[in-house]
């Protein structure tokens, strides 16, 4: 394959959002080095704020390879940066990942479609917006609905590590 093969290589969000799971676990054991206690917020300020990315945009984007890549070298470089230097890198980190994933991800048709009825929508206004166009509140209830699902399932995560970690 060539380069610009692989780089147009594309994931669906559920490949992304998995591949992330081991980025979790290498930058908490990256960051718990030498006795930090730096690592659990680290790991939730990076979960919520920029591994959840692909399914909060998966209706607009479609991660590739590029982004993996990129989440990778960015989370492990910056959790060495976060155990030589401090917590306060992570804001660093998590704006450069904001970055990076809209950046590195290919617009979807309906991405496309939402995009440009927005930008109508915008033209149309005159003066300042004070409210939301139509189609930006329809993308707010679907970001809602996703924070609503995300909330359950890490509840229900959250529940599994307390009833294992009481098994062992």
């Amino acid at each position: 394959m060539k380069s610009e093969e692989i780089k147009n290589i594309k994931l669906s969000w559920q490949t992304m959002t998995l591949a992330l799971i081991p980025l979790c676990f290498i930058v908490d054991s990256i960051v718990s080095l030498e006795g930090s206690s730096y690592n659990d917020a680290t790991v939730f300020m990076l979960v919520i704020l920029n591994y959840t990315q692909p399914f909060y945009n998966r209706r607009e984007q479609t991660p590739t390879i590029v982004t993996l890549m990129a989440f990778y070298v960015v989370s492990i470089l910056g959790a060495f940066l976060i155990l030589a230097a401090s917590m306060g890198w992570v804001i660093f980190i998590v704006m450069i990942l904001l970055f990076v994933y809209p950046a590195t991800t290919v617009t979807t048709k309906y991405g496309d479609e939402v995009y440009e009825k927005t930008d109508e929508e915008i033209k149309k206004i005159e003066g300042v917006q004070l409210l939301a166009t139509k189609t930006q509140r329809e993308t707010n209830m679907h970001h809602v609905y996703d924070t609503v699902i995300l909330l359950v399932v890490g509840v229900l995560f959250l529940l599994a590590r307390e009833h294992l970690q009481t098994l062992y």
